[in-house]
């Protein structure tokens, strides 16, 4: 007596026919011995006291429980598919319950493809790096779901956290390091740039950050975040990396612009609806400016 097996690998589909000796041991030991090639992917289904030939390797790569767990790489399966190794899909993976993750990298990726679960178990002790993460139905890109926390030491007033951002260990905030990074627009589009703004997610425009910060953390200072920082004598008006001196190129912020204007978040409500707060580093304060300006730059902050 002979059966047909069928073994699907990939795109290949393998047709064993297998003899009955072979079956009634698989049924004995739960495992499925084969014996296979290198170099040539042929595969050879064996009876597990047989052996192969020299220039075989001798794999056992199915087990099966008596509750129909199946296990690859291991004699003990405990879960429906229980794999011992690395599993690789080249399309998407999706689920229609959860996936747990807490191993030794903490990560769950799929750089080019997308993750796709149907409800909302999502649990995970790690990160999430995906081209896409389908939620409910809703897809969005996320990286990360926190951003690294606010970084000090002993001696300064900025701290370059070396992630793209600085903490100003006086106001609390979490300064964008680069200055400049997103450049002069007007109100509503400097805006829109600061909450955009997240690691490697911001129209190509990365400004070095590697801080796991996503869309929505990032914002523009208020007129009273901007009025704590400056520092009165200098140009431009902020201090070094110490706090007690001016800065100077080299110090924790870079790319601070002298004698321009930086945005607020600010409006001017009572008298100019058209008119929001910003701030000259010349060291002559906060001012109004017209709304449509695009003169000032966009250098956002995030709360720790």
């Amino acid at each position: 007596m002979r059966f047909l097996m069928i073994l699907t690998v990939g795109v290949c589909v393998l047709v064993f026919t297998v003899p009955a000796v072979a079956e009634a041991q698989i049924e004995n030991t739960s495992f499925i011995h084969g014996c296979i090639k290198p170099g040539t992917g042929q595969l050879r289904i064996i009876d597990p006291d047989s052996k192969c030939k020299k220039n075989e390797t001798a794999i056992q790569f199915i087990s099966a429980t008596t509750d129909g767990n199946v296990g690859i790489g291991t004699e003990n399966p405990t879960e429906a598919l229980d794999v011992v190794g690395n599993v690789h899909a080249s399309g998407t993976i999706s689920s229609g319950n959860s996936i747990v993750l807490d191993g030794d990298r903490d990560v769950i990726i799929a750089t080019s493809g997308t993750i796709n679960f149907d409800n909302e178990n999502l649990v995970t002790t790690g990160t999430i790096e995906a081209g896409e993460l389908c939620l409910l139905g809703e897809c969005r890109i996320e990286w990360h779901t926190d951003p690294d926390p606010p970084c000090f030491d002993n001696s300064n007033r900025y701290v370059d956290c070396g992630n793209g951002t600085v903490t100003d260990t006086v106001t609390g905030l979490v300064w964008l390091k680069d200055a400049s990074c997103l450049g002069t627009t007007t109100y509503a589009e400097a805006n829109q740039r600061a909450t955009q703004l997240g690691e490697g997610t911001t129209d190509g425009v990365t400004c070095a950050l590697t801080d796991k910060s996503k869309p929505g953390d990032w914002r523009l200072p208020t007129k009273a975040e901007w009025d704590a920082t400056l520092k009165p004598g200098c140009v431009p008006a902020i201090a070094d990396t110490v706090g007690t001196g001016c800065w100077e190129p080299g110090d924790a912020l870079s790319n601070v612009q002298y004698a321009a204007a930086y945005w607020s978040s600010s409006a001017v409500v009572e008298s100019r609806p058209d008119a929001a707060w910003h701030v000259y580093r010349d060291g002559t304060g906060t001012h109004t400016f017209l709304k449509i300006s695009t003169f000032p730059f966009v250098w956002p902050v995030r709360d720790p």
